[in-house]
């Protein structure tokens, strides 16, 4: 059965990236590279909450995605449902509370997002080279996302975290 109280702040969190994605991020280009929100958002929800994360957010999200930057339909939701698995995996086995874990893993994943996303620009018919690719859109869109998620981790911890099977920590009568 879904908890409600699980799934309010994971909604409301993807409309408010999806609201960014669309205002913000085209205002926030910095040196031909702008930040991707749904990507930052579908990455913190994956590391945040491992064990309960799966592919719908992310395959959904993308779709928005495709229809907001205007990328071949279906590719942002690939490269984030695949991405977002393995980032959730990894940072489940590699979790040891510290900061600089998640930082690592955000790192990796939102690279292999935007490699993924110029991979698939190249096949389908960009006026551009591998290297390019690489150099101009993965490393920069790669390195911007890496950057806001980083901020924003503290806040995704803060509300997305699934409740704790041992309570609030709080007495009932308080």
């Amino acid at each position: 059965m879904i908890d409600f109280r699980e799934t309010f702040p994971v909604v409301i969190g993807a409309v408010i990236a999806v609201i960014l994605q669309i205002v913000i991020a085209p205002a926030v280009e910095l040196f031909a590279a702008m930040p991707n929100f749904i990507t930052i958002y579908c990455l913190l929800a994956a590391i945040v909450r491992p064990t309960v994360s799966g592919p719908v957010l992310p395959f959904v999200l993308g779709l928005i995605n495709d229809l907001c930057v205007g990328t071949p339909i279906g590719s942002s939701s690939l490269a984030l449902v695949l991405v977002c698995f393995a980032a959730a995996r990894a940072f489940a086995v590699l979790n040891n509370d510290t900061v600089l874990i998640p930082l690592i893993v955000m790192a990796i994943a939102a690279f292999l997002i935007e490699l993924v996303m110029g991979l698939f620009a190249l096949s389908f018919g960009a006026a551009t080279g591998l290297l390019d690719a690489l150099v101009y859109r993965a490393l920069p869109c790669g390195l911007f996302d890496c950057v806001i998620g980083l901020l924003l981790f503290p806040l995704a911890s803060r509300f997305l975290a699934p409740p704790s099977p041992m309570g609030s920590g709080t007495p009932a009568h308080l």
